[in-house]
């Protein structure tokens, strides 16, 4: 079994000291990380959990846009969700579903040449999937509101 180190985050601060628009509707912010010891191959998982699920939708939204590859899922996770399986110039695969106001993804990537540590694949059966549907990605939520207690996805 090959050895691997695990790490976890919080990206909320790191994005905000690039353009803290990019954070103003973002609750939490957080990656784990799986990473072979040699840093060649990883598997990350992230969660971000938005004010409002109109700001989720949106996030997903540009994920999931025109251009970029994605997939709908054959068998639906959450509201909404998607999926590429590059795995080619070092580049992953990632799976990515909307649940009210959570986006959660989990996307793998490893060195050029180098086998990912999972195959997307292997997970989805069947592995087939259609172009996402921007129309049905766009925000019909309300305008976002501060929540009491924390839920989770």
């Amino acid at each position: 079994m090959e050895r691997s180190t695990t790490s976890c985050r919080s990206q909320k601060s790191a994005a905000a000291s690039v353009d803290p628009s990019q954070v103003e509707h973002i609750d939490s912010f957080e990656s784990l990380s799986f990473d072979t010891e040699d840093g060649a191959r990883s598997l990350v998982l992230t969660t971000i959990d938005f004010d409002s699920e109109g700001a989720a939708a949106d996030h997903l939204g540009l994920v999931v846009g025109e251009g970029s590859g994605m997939l709908e899922l054959p068998d639906n996770i959450g509201d909404a969700s998607a999926f590429q399986e590059a795995n080619d110039a070092g580049i992953g695969s990632i799976v990515v579903f909307k649940k009210g106001e959570w986006v959660v993804s989990m996307h793998t990537a490893q060195g050029a040449g180098i086998d990912p540590l999972d195959r997307i694949s292997k997970s989805t059966s069947p592995p087939i999937g259609r172009p996402v549907n921007r129309a049905s990605r766009r925000s019909t939520a309300p305008a976002p509101r501060r929540r009491r207690g924390r839920s989770r996805p």
